[in-house]
This record gives C-alpha cells, structure tokens and sequence, in this order.
C-alpha cells in the first residue's frame, strides 16, 4: 500500500466540482482517487511524453537513472 503524505488543495468552480464528482462516480471511485489517478496521467504524458504512468520507471531509483541518462 502506498503512503500517501501531501495534501493539495484545489479551487474549482462549483460546474466542474459537480463533473469531477460524476465521473468519479461513473468509475467506481472515491473523487480524491479519481483526480490522483487521471492527474498522475495527464502529468506523465506532460512532463514524459507518455500516455500511461506504467510506460515509465516506477521505482525512485529507476526514475533517478533516467533522470541522469537524459541530463
């Protein structure tokens, strides 16, 4: 089980706290799982060029190497 230790806050409108909460929902998941999971996505294919968080390296030695190959 992974230890979750940082909260973020986040300010939305009122219309997509409403369709946050629904697609959540429509998954199966609690709203904070929901955003975890599609933000940890969105941000790989961001910051790595990946479209699914299991393309890159999972473990923080194996991200710290590919860290150092691409610098």
């Amino acid at each position: 089980m992974t230890v979750k230790s940082k909260m973020l806050g986040l300010r939305t409108t009122t219309e997509d706290a409403a369709l946050f909460e629904q697609a959540a929902d429509q998954c199966g998941m609690s709203m904070s799982t929901w955003m975890r999971e599609n933000l940890r996505i969105l941000a790989h294919k961001q910051v790595y060029d990946k479209s699914s968080p299991d393309e890159f390296p999972s473990s923080s030695g194996e991200v710290a190497l590919f860290r150092a190959v691409l610098v």
